[in-house]
This record gives structure tokens, C-alpha cells and sequence, in this order.
């Protein structure tokens, strides 16, 4: 059992996801709080992801990088034999809205091959996306939730992650359904594919 540590640097984060790199660092991805000027929308998708490291088995932390300043979050991070660490995260804001004002969501995948310090953000993954039904208020009924992801026996990445895709545009309360998607990371050399 150890003591106690307040980390300073986390002041204003939660759902911290904890991870070891293959270099023995400890990796930190936490959900930010929203930034101030989106205080009057009054919900909680607003906030981003963030990275914090500790190079002493958590006795001190780095101060947070944003990875992004909102929209994005419920990080989960997987380590790959070569070193290479995946996040997998949810988008609830950052696609546009449809032509018909429908709010669009989403879960999503970076690559750090440095242990955390840096993220290929110009190359992520999108796993998957997907239409809500719903406008007004209740439209977050049909957005992500919580992201996992594991690494299989045969290279390739489980992601599961909670959806309210099927929730239908008169509904009264928000009700979850768990996704998975298989995928694995391209090929040295391979296109980037697109969605």
C-alpha cells in the first residue's frame, strides 16, 4: 500500500485512464473539463483529451498536453509489441451537424510510437460514425460513450464502446447499446484509408 498523491497538474481533469509504456513510463490520458467559454451549453462534451506522463512510477507528473480542446474523450490506450501505444476515444462534437441539422458522433484511434509524448493526430483512425436522430436537447441520446480497447492474440485491436445510435427521436431517457470493431493499424508504407 502506498500514500496518497495529489497530482496538481490534473487540477480540473476525470475519468483518468492510467497506462505503463513499453519504456516504463506511466502515461496519464484524462478528460479535461470544458473550457470556460462553452460553460453556458451545460453539458459535459466540451471537454478534451489531455496526456499527462510520470518518469518516476507517479511520485510527479507532467502538465497535461491536450491532444484535443474539446469534443473528444473517455480515452482507453493499448500496447502493441513493437512499443506502439493506441488511444481509442469518443467524438461527440467535431463533425458537422447533416443537412437536416442531425448531430453526427463517432470513436476514434490515435498512434503515439514515443511512448506518449506525441500523437499522429494527421493520421487517426475512425472506427466507426454514425447519424443521431434526435435534435434539441436530448440529441446527446444518441452519442458515444466509453471507450476499450485490447489487443488480440492475432495482431489485431478490439474496441468496444457504448452507442445510443438506435435510441429513436421521441425518446423520453437515454439507453446505451455496446459496439465492437476489429481493426488493426496499417502496414509500414500503407495508405491511410478514409471514411
Amino acid at each position: 500500500m502506498s500514500d496518497e498523491v495529489k497530482v496538481p497538474q490534473w487540477l480540473g481533469v476525470n475519468e483518468v485512464d492510467l497506462f505503463q509504456a513499453a519504456n516504463g513510463d506511466w502515461l496519464a490520458a484524462c478528460r479535461t473539463d470544458y473550457p470556460k467559454c462553452f460553460a453556458r451549453h451545460g453539458l459535459d462534451h466540451f471537454g478534451g483529451p489531455a496526456v499527462s506522463i510520470s518518469k518516476d512510477r507517479g511520485a510527479s507528473w507532467s502538465k497535461l498536453e491536450a491532444l484535443y480542446e474539446w469534443g473528444r474523450h473517455h480515452p482507453s490506450m493499448a500496447l502493441l509489441p513493437i512499443g506502439v501505444i493506441v488511444m481509442s476515444y469518443v467524438v461527440r462534437l467535431g463533425y458537422p451537424a447533416t443537412f437536416e441539422g442531425f448531430p453526427q458522433f463517432g470513436i476514434e484511434a490515435v498512434v503515439s510510437r514515443d511512448n506518449g509524448q506525441t500523437w499522429d493526430k494527421d493520421h487517426r483512425y475512425i472506427l466507426a460514425t454514425w447519424v443521431g436522430n434526435i435534435t434539441g436537447a436530448n440529441a446527446w441520446f444518441c452519442s458515444a460513450q466509453s471507450t476499450s480497447t485490447v489487443r488480440l492474440p492475432a495482431g489485431t485491436l478490439l474496441t468496444a464502446f457504448g452507442t445510443g445510435f438506435r435510441n429513436a427521436a421521441n425518446a423520453k431517457v437515454c439507453k446505451m447499446d455496446v459496439a465492437l470493431v476489429r481493426w488493426r493499424l496499417n502496414a509500414p508504407g500503407e495508405k491511410q484509408k478514409s471514411k
